[in-house]
């Protein structure tokens, strides 16, 4: 069931970046063409690549466009200014698909940036035209998607989007040369034939039937053939720091970008979406520049300095405690309260089930007792949260009904210590077994945001329970680092995939992954039943039943006992200079990147009346309001 997996492909690290080496030389006389290697592919798999004529096109097939759904663009947006933002990191690579290439900069330089075959409306049920004008479901096989392109749509350096691109597009995703083995692999068993009829008119067979076949359309990743026309067994380095064509509105000129520190990205002047009804009155800053600021409190300081146009006030402190400083409380800066409409992820405690003390059943449901998030809850963010209830939270009718995470309980968690052999308690009240073996392990976090207070908080509960965790704290990079490597005993994270309409279980679950490193199995799962749940996954397209085939998958994640649920927020919280304008509702309620939407603008001349008030110390009624429209009513 390929549901949203083919973007970037999507389900990647939002938070982190994984460190890599400056630029390689490549000299003039190494560059070569790969064309004859292209179409030898195409030829010699012809199940997967075929050329066919319009007279095939089947006649019977309903096209749709999108049409009868909203704009969500506002026509009071005014195009210029600049939106400068922070970055915690910055990654050392301009791709954004490889080794290294998902970190910080993927939302800027990809989600945030480009213009998909289809893309589903922010939210209605339904989908809207991206460089495909119009598309259509085989009556037949539900597998098939038909599509045809925008002639308007075009890369950033100005060619047209054809379909020898979406031809290279499928060839990019399979070849070994990205050095990307997950990618490989999720677009081998997905993506059974692409077919062209004409160079605007195409097909997209997908290999599994789904209740939702346009999501994979929606997330196929476009490359321009022409600039990969030297993808080889060299492309990690080749491609090191190149800013390659996209669809979306923004452009990035390497040479500019002052590395480590601040990337600016310019507006194009003539964008091709400009004037279509889902891309009007969208994407509006001439510039959107991002700064390194490494410190969560230096860059709230520097927020509250006007040296960044918004922050984030997830942090509970910061939207409670910081609500009467002067720059809210004079008006110049307001806030919001957004709810938005996207599935939890897996944010919590992934055990690595392969780990020889992580073994045994027994033992990681005594951890699941021993981890008081409620504690976490209400001692950091004052009740603001609720507990993740199951690996699929968030997607209506495909969450479990009632399955709910295992709540801190001394006595359950002691119990089943004991089923695992930890029978006496040392004279530090931690457990020990026959062997005399502690009852401790290494609890491996980032060093962002709460995640250390979180950390410390489950430290000192579970001691309660006779169960050491010793926190190693890491940066972003060592420790996404070591959980690809998968050498963590326990580690707090969590993956995310923005929105989908049903569970993404490709990535973390397929028991073929566990033991393996370079994919995101973090627990390392590997259950028979739980595999044989997931082919059936694969085959349903009728939601009743691949409702009810979720609901027994999150059963066996639950049993399997190696996934504690975190906490999440079903909103944001945002501080914004008022500068800084939003449509009526504010924000969209689905994306991946908050910025993605291009919803917002900058109004210059309230920019111009604020700078004036400030300096001359006049002072606005403070700002503060709820979005609740798209608030869970559950």
């Amino acid at each position: 069931m390929l549901v949203n997996k083919l973007n970037g492909l999507s389900l990647l690290l939002l938070l982190g970046v994984l460190a890599a080496c400056d630029k390689p030389k490549i000299t003039e006389s190494s560059i070569y063409n790969n064309s004859v290697e292209v179409e030898t592919y195409y030829r010699e798999h012809p199940e997967r690549f075929v050329f066919s004529t319009l007279e095939q096109l089947p006649d019977n097939l309903i096209w749709q466009d999108g049409s009868d759904l909203p704009v969500f663009g506002d026509p009071r947006a005014k195009r210029g200014g600049q939106l400068t933002l922070r970055l915690q990191t910055m990654q050392q690579t301009l791709r954004v698909t490889g080794p290294d290439a998902n970190g910080s900069l993927r939302g800027p330089l990809w989600s945030a940036n480009s213009v998909n075959l289809i893309h589903r409306h922010p939210w209605k049920d339904g989908f809207i035209p991206g460089v495909a004008k119009q598309w259509a479901l085989d009556p037949e096989d539900n597998l098939t998607v038909y599509l045809r392109l925008d002639p308007d749509a075009r890369w950033s350096d100005g060619k047209p989007v054809t379909v020898d691109d979406l031809f290279f597009s499928l060839y990019f995703s399979l070849s070994p040369h990205l050095k990307s083995p997950a990618v490989n692999r999720v677009t081998d068993e997905n993506i059974g034939r692409i077919t062209r009829f004409d160079k605007e008119t195409l097909s997209i067979t997908q290999t599994k039937a789904s209740p939702d076949l346009l999501s994979g359309i929606s997330s196929f990743p476009l490359s321009q053939k022409e600039f990969y026309k030297e993808f080889g067994p060299d492309y990690v380095d080749r491609y090191h720091w190149r800013f390659a064509p996209v669809t979306g509105a923004y452009v990035l000129d390497e040479s500019k970008v002052d590395r480590g520190r601040e990337i600016t990205f310019d507006r194009l002047e003539n964008w091709w979406a400009d004037k279509k009804p889902f891309y009007q009155h969208r994407f509006n800053p001439d510039k959107m520049t991002y700064f390194v600021i490494r410190d969560d409190n230096k860059a709230f300081e520097a927020f509250f300095k006007g040296d960044v146009d918004w922050h984030f006030l997830n942090q509970t402190s910061l939207w409670h405690d910081r609500a009467d400083d002067a720059p809210i409380q004079d008006g110049y800066i307001e806030r919001a309260w957004i709810y938005h409409d996207l599935p939890t992820g897996t944010s919590g405690i992934h055990m690595n089930a392969l780990h020889p003390l992580l073994t045994d059943i027994n033992l990681r449901t005594g951890i699941q007792h021993a981890v008081n998030y409620e504690k976490v809850n209400e001692g950091l963010y004052r009740g603001d949260r609720r507990r993740i209830r199951s690996f699929a939270d968030g997607y209506g009718d495909y969450s479990h009904p009632t399955l709910k995470a295992r709540h801190f309980d001394l006595d359950k968690a002691v119990a089943y210590f004991k089923q695992a052999g930890y029978t006496s308690r040392g004279s530090d009240g931690i457990f020990v077994n026959g062997s005399n073996q502690r009852l401790s392990f290494v609890l491996s976090i980032a060093n962002r945001s709460d995640e250390p207070t979180q950390a410390t908080i489950l430290k000192e509960e579970a001691q309660k329970a006779g169960l050491e965790l010793n926190i190693e704290v890491l940066d972003s990079t060592a420790f996404f680092t070591k959980i690809f490597e998968k050498k963590h005993q326990m580690a707090l994270h969590g993956w995310n995939t923005g929105y989908s309409p049903l569970p993404t279980f490709e990535w973390e679950l397929r028991g073929k992954d566990a033991g393996k490193p370079g994919n995101y199995n973090t627990t390392n799962i590997k259950s028979d039943p739980l595999d044989a749940l997931l082919t059936k996954w694969d085959s349903l397209s009728e939601p009743r039943l691949a409702q009810a085939i979720s609901h027994k998958v999150q059963e066996e994640i639950h049993n399997f006992a190696a996934w504690i649920p975190g906490l999440t927020a079903d909103y944001n919280r945002l501080g914004y200079w008022r500068w800084v304008r939003w449509p009526e509702y504010f924000q969209v309620p689905r994306y991946f990147f908050f910025a993605e939407s291009g919803v917002f603008w900058i109004d210059t001349n309230i920019r111009q009346e604020t700078d004036d008030a400030k300096k001359s110390g006049r002072t606005m009624p403070p700002v503060s309001k709820v979005y609740d429209r798209w608030k869970d009513k559950e």
